[in-house]
C-alpha cells in the first residue's frame, strides 16, 4: 500500500510540474497575461497586432495604408467608420474599447474622448515640430494634418475687389442666391462653414451662448443663401464649384485638402474669401484609447509615434494632398494647397464653447432657421 501512495504522488508531482512547464507564452517566453506583457513598454515587441478606427481612410487612402504599415511590421485592422458616426461609435464602446489608435477626429472630437477619460497619454518625439497653437490634447492627443475650410468665388469669374470680405457682406440681398449655403449639418464640413458665424458672435449671456446679432446673421445667411439638391455633402460641393464656373452661384466653400483635384476636374481657379478673423481650420488627430492600466500600449504608441514622423507625413501629403500639422513635412505639400493657406488665416477657435452647444446649435439651426 505504501509503495502504491509513493507512486501515486510521484505522478500527482510529475503532473504539476509539466502544467507549470507548458503555461501558455507568448512567442517571446513570457507568459500570457504577466506583469512583462501587460505592464511597461517591451523593447522588441514581435506581435505588432492593432485596431485602427478610422474616418480618413477609404479605398486607395485605405490600400495605402495597408502597405506602408506592412513595411513598417504592423498588422493593422483598418475599421472605417464615416464622418460623425465614428465618435458615437467610440462612446458607445466606452465599457468594452475595441480600437487601439484613432484616427481622423478633429479638436472637437478628440476633445470629448478625453473628457469621458477615454484616452491614453502619450509623448510623441515629433510634438515640438508642430505649431503650438495646434496642440489641445494636453498629451492625450496630436494633430497630424490641417484643413481649412472656407468660401470662394472663380478667379475667372469675379475680380477680388468686389468679393465680400466677411460673412456680413456675404449674407446681404444682393447676394440673393448667389451663394451656396449646406442644406443639413450632418458632415464635419457643412458644420464648420456655418458655425464661424456663431463662434465670432459669442455671449456667455446670449441664447444658446451667442449674442443677437450672431442669431440674426444667421438667419439673414439661410435667408439669401441657396441650397442645392445632393446625395452627399461631397456631391454638394461638386455641383456647386460646377455652378460657380457656370455663373449659377458667385460662391461657394470647399475643404482644402479636396479643392486642388476639384479645380482640374470642373476649371475654376478659387480665390478664398479671409475674413478679418479669420475662417475655420480644423486638425485631423491621433490618439490612443485606454484599455485600463494593466494594457500593453507597446505597440500602438509605436503606430502613432510611426504615423506621425515627417517621413510618414511626407508621403502622404504627397499622395493625397493634404498639408501636414508636422512643420517637417510640409515642403511636400502641393504647392497650390500651400498657396491657399497663405491667403487665409486660422480663426481662434473657443473648443469648450463649441462642444457645450454644437448638438444645441445644429438643432436649433436644422428646426428654426434653415429654410
Amino acid at each position: 500500500m505504501k509503495s502504491k501512495l509513493r507512486i501515486l504522488a510521484m505522478f500527482l508531482l510529475l503532473s504539476i510540474t509539466l502544467v507549470a512547464c507548458n503555461k501558455p507564452s507568448n512567442t517571446d517566453g513570457t507568459e500570457i497575461g504577466s506583469k512583462k506583457e501587460t505592464g511597461e513598454k517591451q523593447e522588441g515587441a514581435k506581435d505588432k497586432k492593432l485596431v485602427l478606427y478610422s474616418n480618413s481612410f477609404t479605398d486607395d487612402k485605405t490600400t495605402w495604408l495597408e502597405e506602408k504599415t506592412k513595411e513598417a511590421g504592423f498588422d493593422v485592422e483598418i475599421v472605417y467608420i464615416p464622418g460623425g458616426d465614428l465618435l458615437q461609435r467610440l462612446l458607445a464602446e466606452k465599457n468594452d474599447p475595441q480600437a487601439d489608435v484613432v484616427i481622423g477626429l478633429d479638436e472637437g472630437g478628440f476633445a470629448k474622448l478625453h473628457e469621458e477619460e477615454m484616452l491614453t497619454e502619450w509623448d510623441p518625439e515629433w510634438k515640438s515640430d508642430i505649431d503650438t497653437e495646434l496642440i489641445h490634447g494636453d498629451g492625450y492627443y496630436y494633430p497630424w494634418s490641417e484643413q481649412r475650410i472656407f468660401y470662394y468665388f472663380d478667379e475667372n469669374q469675379m475680380d477680388k475687389a468686389d468679393a465680400p470680405k466677411s460673412y456680413e457682406e456675404l449674407a446681404v440681398e444682393k447676394n440673393d442666391g448667389r451663394y451656396y449655403v449646406p442644406d443639413n449639418l450632418s458632415s464635419s464640413t457643412n458644420q464648420k462653414i456655418v458655425f464661424p458665424i456663431l463662434l465670432q458672435n459669442l455671449d456667455e449671456n446670449g441664447e444658446l451662448g451667442v449674442s443677437d446679432k450672431g442669431w440674426e446673421l444667421a438667419k439673414n445667411y439661410y435667408k439669401y443663401g441657396k441650397s442645392v439638391e445632393a446625395e452627399s455633402s461631397l456631391a454638394g460641393l461638386q455641383k456647386t464649384m460646377t455652378m460657380v464656373k457656370d455663373g449659377e452661384l458667385d460662391y461657394s466653400f470647399y475643404y482644402s485638402g479636396g479643392i486642388i483635384k476639384a479645380e482640374k476636374e470642373f476649371g475654376v481657379k478659387a480665390v478664398p474669401i479671409n475674413p478679418e478673423k479669420g475662417i475655420f481650420a480644423m486638425a485631423e488627430q491621433i490618439g490612443v484609447m485606454d484599455h485600463g492600466d494593466d494594457a500593453d500600449y507597446t505597440v500602438a504608441k509605436e503606430f502613432a509615434e510611426w504615423w506621425g514622423t515627417p517621413e510618414i507625413q511626407k508621403a502622404w501629403a504627397k499622395d493625397f494632398g493634404v498639408v501636414p500639422a508636422n512643420n517637417n513635412a510640409k515642403d511636400a505639400a502641393d504647392p497650390r494647397v500651400l498657396e491657399l493657406f497663405e491667403q487665409t488665416d486660422r480663426m481662434k477657435v473657443d473648443w469648450k464653447a463649441l462642444n457645450e452647444h454644437l448638438d444645441e446649435w445644429v438643432e436649433k439651426l436644422e428646426l428654426e432657421i434653415m429654410p
